[in-house]
């Protein structure tokens, strides 16, 4: 009896977190059935305390928008300290320019326990109305958000804002954080997939079969079909090692 099995990975996770081990599957095709296996589990890169985070995001997140919400009175929609943090951890400290590149942290020479950041989290669309690539349409949360970030170097964040920002719009801007971001995933060992796979046979079939940390993009699908042991997605990381 031939058999059909796929998984979608939800548009909805959590940006950053990366699979380390997940199958869905199925064994022998025959008459009475099939047995369906599907296991899972994430980690974003051995940072045990996202389990921990996980259930106060939504307490935060109504904190963080009572905040915006005090902030946007002054006018501008500015990011919150762990917006910045986690919008320049995401690209290592580098400058998301793909001419620059250069990096943003450097050792405080005059205290062994410090560093320098000079890098500088720019809104892609400004946070207040005449401001370079202002997007009327978008919520002050939104405006306020990561999605709207992009970390640079001083010169950079100056250079994309001059002229009205006209040289440099919002959709170049996003493609350079998306990119830059990942560079700075596969220089970590993890691999990147998207798209759909799909895979149809006798034997054993599998749609996707990974071997390592994996980041699956949102919408990404993988189906196998046939007869014999039928695997929709693979993905095995054993003590860190391929």
């Amino acid at each position: 009896m031939p058999i059909r099995r796929s998984l979608d990975w939800p548009g909805d996770c959590s940006p950053g977190v990366v699979v380390v081990g997940a199958e869905r599957s199925s064994t022998r095709g025959d008459q009475r059935g099939a047995r369906d296996v599907c296991q899972a589990r994430a980690s974003t890169a051995g940072q045990w305390w996202w389990r921990l985070w996980l259930p106060r995001r939504k307490v935060l997140s109504d904190i963080n928008r009572w905040r915006v919400r005090m902030g946007a009175s002054k006018g501008r929609d500015e990011f919150l300290k762990p917006v910045k943090e986690a919008v320049a951890k995401r690209v290592r400290y580098e400058c998301s320019n793909p001419r620059c590149r250069g990096d943003t942290l450097f050792p405080c020479e005059g205290d062994p326990g410090k560093s320098m950041h000079v890098g500088v989290v720019a809104h892609i669309t400004a946070a207040a109305p005449g401001g370079p690539r202002y997007d009327a349409n978008l919520t002050p949360e939104q405006r306020s958000s990561a999605d709207n970030a992009i970390h640079l170097c001083a010169n950079c964040a100056q250079l994309i804002d001059k002229n009205a920002g006209l040289d440099y719009p919002p959709d170049l801007l996003r493609n350079w954080k998306k990119d830059h971001e990942a560079e700075c995933t596969q220089k970590g060992g993890v691999v990147i997939v998207d798209g759909e796979h799909h895979a149809k046979g006798k034997g054993r079939v599998t749609g996707l079969d990974v071997r390592g940390p994996v980041l699956l993009r949102p919408g990404t699908k993988s189906t196998a079909e046939g007869e014999g042991e039928i695997t929709a997605t693979r993905i095995s990381w054993k003590g860190g090692k391929k």
